[in-house]
Order: C-alpha cells, then structure tokens, then sequence
C-alpha cells in the first residue's frame, strides 16, 4: 500500500467518524445543552423572584400596628402567602443544576418561609378572636405598635431573611470552593439553630397551662 492510499483511507476514516459523531452523539449534545440552559434561565427567574419578594410582601410589617394598618398587613399577609407559595416549585425544577447541599438548604429555607407566614397568620388569628386587635385599635394612637409588635417583626423580618438566604445559596458556585462550602457551612448552622429554637418554643408552648 502506498503513501497515497494510505492518506485516502485515513481521509475517509476521519469523514466516516465525523458523521457518525454528527448524526449519532451530536443531537444528544445539543439536547443536553438546552437543558442546561432552559435550568440556567429558571434559576435566574427564581433568584430574580427572590429578590422583588421583600418589597412585594413589605406592607405586612405592618401588623405591628392598630388601626388601618393593621388591615392592610392582613391584606399583604394574605398576597404573601400565594406569592411565595409556588418557591418549592420553582426549585424543583432546576433539578441537578444545583449540588444535593445547595438544595437540601434551599428547600429548607422556603420551607421556613412557609412556617413564619403561617405563624404570622396565627398570630393575626388569634388577635382577631381573642378581640384583642378591636381593643387596641380603639384605645391606641394610629402610630402606636401592639404589644406583640416585637413578635410580628421577628417572623416577618425572618422571611426577609429566608428569601435573602436562598438567593445566596442559589448564587453559590462550585468552582468557588472556598467561598461555596464556607456559606454553606454557616447557613446549615444556622437553620440548625433556627430549628432547634423552633422545637422549644413549641416543647414550652406545649407544656403551658390551658389557663394561661
């Protein structure tokens, strides 16, 4: 065989390759593409969503308050809770773009979003039941705070700080080790800790008096 033939076959042997790898792996490579960045596009949709949640929900601070402010914090409480209802969903769909870590505390953290809300929606019920809220709006000045102020700001701020936590655990990158395992690490400790109070404050709630 000489060098001539030799050329030939390997020119054909290179086109051979080049379309099978054309009709055969390169479909799957263009379909594995444009998963991964339809998961890019619904991150930045859910991190973008995370960050307008603060000031969409922010007139539910105003619980803290009789009167007419009290009633247009029942209204934002009540826009909170469908506007944040479909999180869990949204980071579902970003499935393996995300390591296991990232959305364990993500997941977590919406979650957590879902249980202050929901406390603050007791709060509010039990504040309308109990006549409570009709008696401070009657006796207080429009800018004064309710007694439990202290409490409606702690759930409230907390979501705040939930929906801040997500976005940067969303943020994060894996080729940052460093910096990646480092805000990790601090915002597992401190859903830990959160958890942790959370179970208390239910053990004690649990073993008050029905008196009380």
């Amino acid at each position: 065989m000489n060098q001539a033939q030799t050329a030939l076959i390997s020119a054909v042997t290179a086109a051979l390759v080049t379309m099978l790898i054309e009709f055969a792996a390169k479909p799957r490579l263009e379909a594995r593409k444009d998963r991964v960045l339809e998961l890019h596009r619904e991150r930045r949709k859910l991190m973008a969503k995370l960050v307008v949640l603060p000031y969409e929900t922010r007139h539910v601070v105003l619980l803290a308050s009789p009167g007419l402010a009290w009633g247009m914090g029942k209204v934002a409480l009540e826009d909170a809770g469908e506007v944040t209802g479909g999180l869990q969903a949204d980071l579902a769909k970003l499935g393996d773009l995300l390591s296991t870590r990232q959305r364990d505390l993500v997941g977590r953290l919406l979650g957590l979003v879902d249980a202050r809300l929901m406390t603050l929606s007791y709060l509010v019920l039990l504040h309308e039941t109990s006549g409570v809220i009709a008696e401070e709006s009657a006796r207080r000045p429009l800018a004064a705070q309710l007694p439990m102020a202290e409490e409606f700001h702690r759930h409230y701020f907390g979501v705040v700080e939930c929906l801040a936590g997500s976005y940067t655990i969303l943020a994060l990158s894996r080729w940052r080790p460093w910096s990646y395992a480092r805000t990790v690490a601090a915002w597992t400790r401190k859903l830990d800790a959160e958890n942790a109070e959370m179970q208390a404050s239910a053990q004690t709630s649990d073993h008050s008096s029905p008196a009380e």
